[in-house]
């Protein structure tokens, strides 16, 4: 089993947490300060060279479900996937879990999530990803 550290529209609620059914949640997590988040509109897209912990959660999926989330990232012409250090929180354990970070340039537009919680950043209003109507 691989880990993956989401921190965007595959979080449970958002558009994409479909893509991550059969996957077992470890929690809620944060990475280390090390990233940029930003809103594309649609979706977020996290950036190496930050000074933002990303705040997401990490799933154990099976080796055809990273298959998936990498055909639903677009890797790699959108996203590659990295190995990065997270603590999951509650826990406080520390694990290493795959991250999809940004590939493409940085598009004209794109608006920073200066605390690195795109969940958050849309609760505040903010963005256009809306819940999933299937979701569980």
């Amino acid at each position: 089993m691989d880990r993956v550290f989401v921190y965007g529209t595959l979080l449970p609620g958002l558009p994409n947490h479909g893509w991550l059914r059969g996957a077992r949640s470890l929690g809620p997590a944060t990475t280390e300060r090390s990233f940029a988040l930003y809103d594309l509109g649609h979706y977020p897209a996290a950036v190496t060279g930050g000074d933002a912990a990303l705040r997401g959660e990490v799933f154990e999926v099976d080796a055809a479900g990273l298959a998936r989330l990498d055909i639903l990232e677009d890797v790699p012409a959108l996203y590659t996937r990295a190995l990065v250090p997270v603590v999951v929180s509650g826990s406080h354990r520390h694990v290493t879990a795959w991250v999809y970070t940004l590939a493409a340039p940085l598009p004209r537009g794109a608006v920073p999530i200066p605390d690195g919680d795109y969940a958050a950043w849309i609760r505040g209003g903010h963005g256009v990803a809306r819940a999933d109507p299937d979701a569980e």
